[in-house]
């Protein structure tokens, strides 16, 4: 497996990840040893605990069901709005639904600390995830993990393609032990409201995920970025900014210095809050 790198402090758990590595958190960072590739997008949502606690489900899930599992989908519980779990540090706990949308909040872990990963659409389609890229109603994710202590969302696949008004809408919001985010937001053709708010307040956050898509809708990007006082990397592909603040104050109060990566077919990003952070170095994609 090679060295474990854990630094000179104790951790406050350590732990192994799915790929069989070797986890450590710190409550700052985690550090990744060893491992084999895996498809994530082929595995159910799934919450890898750090920290125990409980797990509730809100009322904002109504007559909505979840289901989840802490034996690797060998037996699934459903549950309800207001029913919880309790979770210790190294479960992990998968999730999935047939609801077309779950609109605000629906699960509080303001206890726990996780990492978060496989396929959002499991609950959406339940067990019939795999490939599935479309959106029919709106605020499909709406404030999902709003306030949490999520830590790692880097290998949380978000992959549709066809979305909706305020599907992500305030999805991330105030995640402040957020450091890694998804790699990517696929969707090319955006609606909007659809990533405002997304990342609002994720001060941990050093790096945005990709932002491939080329026309920008309406206030789809507003505000996604604002106090992420880390952020010093975003990528976004945009060459119409026409629409009705699709970036506004996407990126007050970002770090200082950082990098832009552009289309290199765009040349009329403006600077500042709504655009281009001052300070920071242009490059072409």
């Amino acid at each position: 497996m090679g060295n474990l790198k854990f630094g000179n402090e104790t951790p406050l758990a350590l732990y192994m990840g799915v790929s069989g590595s070797t986890k450590a958190y710190y409550g700052t960072e985690v550090v990744f040893e060893g491992g084999s590739p895996v498809d994530y997008s082929s595995l159910y949502t799934t919450f890898e605990i750090l920290t125990g606690g409980t797990i509730n489900f809100t009322n904002n899930l109504g007559s909505k069901t979840i289901s989840y599992s802490t034996n690797n989908g060998s037996s699934w519980t459903s549950v309800s709005a207001g029913d919880s779990i309790s979770v210790s540090a190294g479960d992990k706990v998968l999730f999935k639904g047939t609801n077309g949308s779950y609109g605000d909040k629906v699960i509080d872990s303001s206890d726990v600390y996780f990492n978060a990963y496989g396929n959002m659409m499991s609950l959406i389609y339940g067990d019939n995830f795999t490939g599935k890229t479309t959106f029919t109603e709106e605020s499909v994710f709406q404030s999902f993990f709003q306030d949490s202590h999520l830590v790692d969302a880097s290998h949380l696949i978000l992959p549709a393609t066809l979305i909706t008004r305020y599907c992500y809408f305030r999805m991330f919001q105030g995640c402040t032990s957020l450091i890694s985010a998804p790699n990517i937001l696929p969707a090319t053709t955006i609606a909007p409201f659809c990533y405002s708010y997304i990342f609002h307040t994720c001060s941990s956050l050093v790096r945005a995920p990709e932002l491939p898509a080329s026309v920008l809708a309406d206030f789809c990007y507003f505000q996604a970025f604002y106090y992420c006082s880390s952020l010093n990397c975003i990528k976004c592909l945009a060459t119409d900014l026409s629409s009705t603040l699709p970036t506004g104050e996407w990126t007050s109060y970002v770090s200082g210095t950082g990098t832009f990566v552009k289309n290199p077919n765009m040349s009329s990003w403006p600077s500042g809050n709504d655009g281009i952070p001052n300070g920071w170095t242009v490059q072409d994609a």
